[in-house]
């Protein structure tokens, strides 16, 4: 690539790495059972969904002759959805009945 390729609208795009960390505050909420299908052994479902809001960000990524113009912008919702599902066995308790 030569420099009259950027007069003719062709921008080299240069590799570049780019790490951010964010802390972030949010809320959840959820919803669980269990129950006791036989003796000593229990089943289990939870439900669990979180909400941090929303991120928005600007990477720059390469070279460019135009100002503004060498850079990343995005937004991305940050949630989760979680299912739990799960068995147990009851031990007795030590010493027998209780």
């Amino acid at each position: 690539m030569i420099a009259s390729d950027y007069c003719n609208g062709i921008k080299p795009l240069v590799p570049s790495a780019v790490s951010n960390t964010n802390t972030l505050v949010g809320w959840t909420a959820g919803l669980g059972a269990e129950w006791m299908f036989a003796p000593h052994w229990l089943a289990r479902v939870e439900y669990r969904y979180a909400d941090f809001g929303t991120i928005s960000e600007v990477f720059p990524f390469g070279f460019s002759p135009v100002a503004g113009d060498n850079t990343y912008r995005f937004r991305m919702a940050v949630q989760t959805q979680m299912l739990s599902l799960g068995v147990a066995y009851k031990f007795d308790a030590i010493g027998g009945t209780r």
